[in-house]
């Protein structure tokens, strides 16, 4: 009965170990924790299934057991077919070298005659975590090479910290098959077979551990990184209005100034002059702010974006209420409207010329700030695990939508996404303070 006990207990923990594997290489595709454990939970029991429905048929059951991984590989990350298969093939290879290695190092401990004694008990299981603690280790060496799971903020120093334990258990369970004996007895076995396996546990919640503290500061660093463009990005536009402002009156007595001289050189019949001034003064004309919502800084932003859109043919329509009494932070209202332009110019100039537009609308009802915009987008967005949806493959992925929904959040309102038949829809609702 506990040879079943142990058998179930160590195919548990293979596909723990093919679980963390496949997340050094491939990316996680299920943003909700709940389906991803249940899905998990699943893959425990028809792998248990598989082992011992065909444990008499060795070949068999490994090409099942690589088919069953890949099969929820494919559910749970984000990858290609051959990646993902790859990564599959690499960790059952993976597995056969540490069980190999245990072999070795155990014939050189304990000998020959020993090793035939303890697989006849059931310390036997104790090889078989012996070779998961191996794949771990590997594991960890793997995410800090790789940088995945955030494990690419730590220093040297602490990563050198986590491997102490992973390193230690290796040795203790060494020194536990060094130090075996025929005298032992089951319910002895027993026990050192549930430490081992309690090290084992301790190993993999001090991985989770880490990994979250780490992504907890990688999270911190992106926060500070976003407020700094935010402040940047308002500073910019705040001295862009008050430039405006300063050439406004410039701009228009310029208006007046080549008005006349175009009426003059109209009456004198000079027809090339008249030409000439008459292109200027389409060209100041058009130069001058198309937008006007009430506020000054806003003004600056969405006047300046219109024209950049324009520049590369992308009709920008909006349709704005009096924003002069909005009660949030300029810089958080910047942020939001400037991080949706430019995420939207950035789609629309990967799309064909006729699928170019931009449409945004702003307004305040109710005590709210509301903010939508929608362009069309060329080929696949990227999840991450927040939810976000991108089509950036940079160290900035994301970062943009990601701060929209950070200051949506911060004063409890909301910002979904909506990406259907390519159309990009993006509304953000804000309460504001009374």
């Amino acid at each position: 009965m506990s040879s079943i006990i142990y058998d179930i207990i160590n195919n548990c923990v293979y596909v723990l170990m093919a679980y963390l594997f496949s997340g050094v290489f491939l990316k996680k595709s299920l943003s909700n924790n709940t389906n991803r454990a249940l899905l998990f939970l699943f893959w425990l029991v028809l792998d248990n299934v598989i082992v011992n429905v065909l444990a008499g048929y060795p070949g068999i059951k490994i090409a099942a057991t690589l088919v069953l991984n890949c099969v929820f590989a494919l559910v749970l990350f984000e990858s290609s077919i051959i990646r993902l298969i790859t990564t599959q093939i690499a960790f059952m290879g993976l597995g056969a070298v540490s069980e190999l290695l245990v072999l070795l190092s155990l014939e050189i401990t304990v000998g020959t005659n020993n090793l035939k004694t303890i697989q006849n008990t059931a310390l036997y299981f104790i090889g078989g975590i012996f070779s998961q603690i191996i794949i771990f280790t590997v594991i960890i060496i793997l995410s800090r090479i790789t940088k995945n799971d955030n494990f690419g903020f730590l220093r040297t120093g602490e990563w050198l910290q986590i491997m102490v334990l992973p390193l230690m258990t290796i040795g203790i369970v060494i020194g536990i098959f060094y130090a075996f004996n025929n005298d032992i007895n089951e319910i002895q076995i027993n026990v050192i077979n549930l430490i081992v396996l309690s090290i084992l546990l301790i190993n993999v919640c001090q991985y989770y551990l880490v990994r979250d503290l780490a992504r907890k500061e990688s999270s911190l660093r992106e926060n500070q990184v976003i407020t700094e463009r935010a402040r940047s990005t308002n500073h910019l536009y705040d001295q862009l209005a008050k430039d405006r402002e300063i050439h406004r009156a410039k701009d228009h007595d310029t208006i007046k100034l080549l008005s006349t001289a175009v009426s003059m050189a109209q009456d004198a019949g000079d027809d090339k002059l008249y030409q000439f001034l008459s292109e200027h003064l389409d060209v100041t004309e058009n130069s001058l702010d198309v937008f006007d919502c009430g506020n000054a800084v806003i003004n600056a932003l969405i006047n300046t974006k219109y024209n950049e859109a324009r520049r590369n043919e992308i009709p920008l329509n909006y349709s704005m209420s009096d924003l002069s009494h909005i009660d949030l932070p300029d810089v958080e209202v910047v942020s939001i409207i400037a991080n949706i332009l430019d995420n939207a110019i950035e789609a629309s100039m990967k799309c064909d010329v006729h699928k170019r537009f931009i449409r945004l609308k702003a307004s305040i009802n109710d005590g709210q700030f509301n903010v939508a915009c929608e362009n069309y987008y060329s080929g696949k967005l990227l999840s991450d695990e927040n939810g976000i949806k991108s089509d950036k493959k940079s160290e900035d992925h994301g970062y943009g939508l990601l701060n929209i929904k950070t200051i949506a959040q911060k004063y409890n309102g909301d910002c979904s996404i909506d990406t259907d038949n390519n159309l990009f829809r993006i509304p953000v609702i804000i309460p504001m303070a009374k």
